[in-house]
């Protein structure tokens, strides 16, 4: 749970400071065409808030192994046999917690 929240906040921290560097370029620039990019900047911060909506979701709905197995998989970038061999479980089982976590996923929303 320290990981995730410390994940989420270095997460959050990096988006910010994106957002400030896009903000200082769009002053700096005086071409009429800031139109688009006030576009872009709106789509990230819809992306930005979607991003939060789904941690939130999995914070709240997942139970804990499966949010722990959706975190090693799609944040730490590890296989099936290296998650089951640290959370202690079988390969089956971790296949099992990442089709009911994306299953969940999905059908909250991408209906």
């Amino acid at each position: 749970l320290l990981v995730c929240v410390r994940h989420k906040c270095l997460n959050l921290l990096s988006r910010q400071k994106m957002k400030d560097r896009v903000h200082h370029l769009l002053k700096a620039d005086t071409s009429p065409s800031i139109a688009p990019l006030e576009a872009m900047i709106a789509e990230i911060d819809r992306e930005t808030d979607k991003y939060e909506a789904i941690l939130a979701y999995m914070d709240t709905e997942l139970t804990p192994q499966t949010r722990k197995v959706l975190d090693l998989r799609f944040r730490q970038k590890l296989k099936y046999r290296e998650i089951a061999t640290e959370l202690g479980i079988s390969e089956v089982a971790v296949y099992k917690h990442l089709a009911q976590g994306i299953r969940k996923l999905k059908q909250k929303f991408n209906p």
